[in-house]
């Protein structure tokens, strides 16, 4: 029997980072910037009937990144597998559907079609014009590469490194804050410090990075064990590429800024902490549904912009918790600045020493 939604770096794993434009055009649909037509549920080709002519756009909207889709007319939504399995068979699949096998086919089929070092994609799904590569590493080697990591308590070096910081790994998985990277995977070119390969170096733990849309665009790799030589960076971020304007975020950071336009139902509490290890501590501290909860955000070097925080609604209380040294100040009085004139109840804290800062 065939499991549609396993976890690890199954067919699945390498479906899913297959551009969502490619599987459109292989479906025969309309591709436009944020949209597709027609619906390959309900097959309505408008988003409404008021929209008609040369800019009207189609009823499917894609998520920012592009990694999933939702028709605004029926309701249908899904990832790029879901996509494709309701193109092609008009119904989702059970579990034990050996129609699996014939979908797993078919995107082998689509995965040698293109080249994702050469097209990333941005934001709405659409391939990159060319030249724009390194603002960001190619999305769909990205996603391939945490797809394929593992969850951090199967991995025996990087649970003990949690344990170390006294981070629970299941509770990591649960929440899937970070992965353990394969010792022996094969990585992309970027994710390596000093040329040798992050695995190989003791770059063992990956967080994602989120852009202010919500969007997972990057990575980066805390080290866990030994591999390099003394003084090397703890935590590092893909070669070649810049890393400014992205953060670390748990599910309720994501939710606000995914879901901005909704007003909060009580009163929003947020903590911005700095680098991975506090991150990590932070975002596990509470459990899902405690009052004292708080949306948790980690900034590293260039992180904090306009965008994050336009997603902080007003009346909400923001505790700032740098670290005590002049990068976490710097840190602190740039988030500072983006809620000057708000109607905001700031706290600054500082966490002791210099921490270990990303």
């Amino acid at each position: 029997m065939v499991v549609p939604y396993e976890t690890g770096p199954g067919w699945l794993g390498s479906a899913r980072v297959v551009p969502i434009a490619v599987v459109a055009e292989a479906l025969g649909l309309t591709i436009g910037r944020g949209w597709l037509s027609p619906c390959p549920s309900c097959g309505e080709e408008h988003r409404s009937h008021r929209e008609r002519g040369p800019r009207a756009r189609g009823p499917v909207g894609l998520t920012p990144g592009g990694e999933g889709w939702r028709c605004f007319r029926c309701g249908a939504s899904g990832d790029v597998v879901m996509l494709a399995c309701i193109g092609l068979y008009g119904e989702r699949l059970g579990a034990g559907d050996h129609r699996w096998r014939s979908l797993a086919e078919w995107f082998s089929a689509i995965e040698g079609s293109y080249s994702p070092t050469v097209r990333p994609l941005d934001r709405t799904g659409q391939p990159t014009e060319a030249g724009a590569e390194r603002e960001r590493p190619p999305l769909t080697e990205v996603r391939s590469l945490w797809a394929a990591c593992v969850p951090a308590d199967l991995d025996a070096e990087t649970a003990g490194w949690c344990r170390s910081r006294a981070l629970d790994p299941g509770l990591l998985v649960e929440r899937d804050l970070s992965r353990a990277l394969p010792s022996d995977l094969p990585t992309p070119t970027w994710a390596a410090c000093r040329q040798i390969p992050w695995a190989r170096g003791g770059y063992r733990l990956l967080v994602p990075l989120y852009d202010d849309t919500g969007a997972m665009v990057s990575l980066q790799a805390r080290l866990t064990g030994a591999g390099l030589p003394p003084g090397s960076p703890k935590a590092v971020s893909p070669a070649g590429f810049r890393i400014g304007g992205l953060i670390l975020a748990d599910a309720q950071f994501l939710h606000l800024l995914r879901c901005r336009a909704e007003a909060p139902a009580q009163p929003t509490r947020i903590l911005v902490v700095e680098g991975i290890p506090d991150f990590l501590t932070w975002a596990t501290r509470w459990l899902p549904g405690d009052p004292a909860s708080c949306a948790v955000a980690g900034v590293i070097s260039g992180s904090w912009g306009p965008g994050f925080a336009g997603a902080i609604p007003d009346g909400a209380e923001v505790i700032v918790r740098t670290h005590a040294d002049a990068a976490g100040e710097r840190y602190a009085q740039r988030l500072i600045d983006s809620l000057a004139g708000r109607s905001i109840h700031l706290v600054v804290a500082r966490a002791g020493g210099h921490g270990d800062a990303a």
